[in-house]
């Protein structure tokens, strides 16, 4: 900036920044009695040590799951991009049409690995844990829910962040982190599920806490429900196809092969994108990255405002 002839800029922003930074450490710090340490120390707590493994083998596969979803891979080209585009223009539904694009990505890959878990999960886990744990393919599907409302919360913390409004995220964290306290009841009458319901709540709460705030504040975010809908429908298409194909007696692996086909085909014939967004993944694969100036999605009332 000094360089450009901003030699003041730090004398200007300074409470700016000190304010973005302080209210970035106690976000961080309300979130600490949320994910899989939490979850852990409850599970083994409450539960017999068969619940508890079968629950640290589901956690862990899950938690590479995690390393790997689009959102995770592309962080550092969302993050600045939403930033610099908001910051630019003071346009927010820039931030917000990015957002639901990702969180797309997600749910396309997530809802995938539903199809496969309720379909072929059970034997694949039964082979990999020589039986031990087959029914863990249920509980890594029911993570595979929270994942996408998980992935929810990383794009309207990355919206709250562009805005610069982290202390709306420290309120959602302290709601997102007080359903450790939802768990403890839920974990004595449902087991494990218990763990999962308590955690779905907690992130659905916090992501409808930053989404209202936003509103408030006059960022507006709609997720484009149309597009979201289709991939949930491909989805169920796929599982229902793969569970007639199991209980005729089709070998598991193929019926895996089979869902993975004709939901990559379903995801093909009709891409859950709007136009522009596929211009832009077009792009990002020739890696020119540029965002249409309109900002929205063109989807009938469900776009990105």
């Amino acid at each position: 900036a000094k360089a450009q002839g901003a030699s003041a800029w730090w004398r200007e922003n300074r409470e700016r920044v000190l304010r973005f930074g302080f209210w970035g450490f106690l976000q961080n710090q309300s979130g600490l009695f949320y994910g899989s340490a939490p979850n852990r120390l409850v599970a083994a707590h409450y539960l017999p040590s068969v619940e508890v493994a079968m629950f640290g083998l589901a956690d862990n596969l899950i938690n590479l799951v995690r390393r790997f979803m689009p959102t995770q891979l592309f962080i550092g080209l969302i993050r600045p991009v939403m930033v610099a585009r908001f910051t630019a223009k003071q346009d927010f539904s820039q931030a917000a049409w990015l957002a639901n694009l990702a969180y797309r990505l997600n749910l396309v890959v997530l809802v995938l690995g539903m199809a496969l878990m309720v379909t072929v999960g059970e034997p694949a886990f039964d082979w990999l844990t020589d039986g031990k744990y087959p029914y863990a393919a249920w509980l890594v599907a029911g993570l595979l829910v929270l994942m996408t409302t998980e992935g929810m919360r990383t794009m309207v913390e990355l919206m709250a962040q562009a805005v610069e409004r982290n202390q709306i995220l420290f309120l959602s964290n302290l709601v997102q982190s007080a359903s450790l306290l939802l768990a403890i009841p839920l974990v004595g009458l449902i087991g494990l599920w218990g763990l999962v319901a308590a955690n779905v709540v907690g992130t659905v709460s916090a992501n409808i806490v930053v989404i209202v705030r936003l509103r408030r504040e006059g960022f507006a975010f709609r997720l484009n429900l149309l597009r979201a809908a289709m991939i949930v429908a491909y989805g169920i298409i796929s599982a229902v196809i793969g569970w007639v194909l199991v209980e005729a007696g089709v070998h598991y692996i193929l019926v895996g092969a089979i869902v993975v086909a004709l939901y990559g085909g379903l995801c093909l014939w009709k891409p859950p994108l709007e136009p522009d967004e596929r211009e832009v993944l077009e792009r990002v694969v020739r890696r020119k990255v540029k965002l249409p100036q309109s900002g929205r999605s063109g989807d009938e009332g469900t776009e990105a405002e």
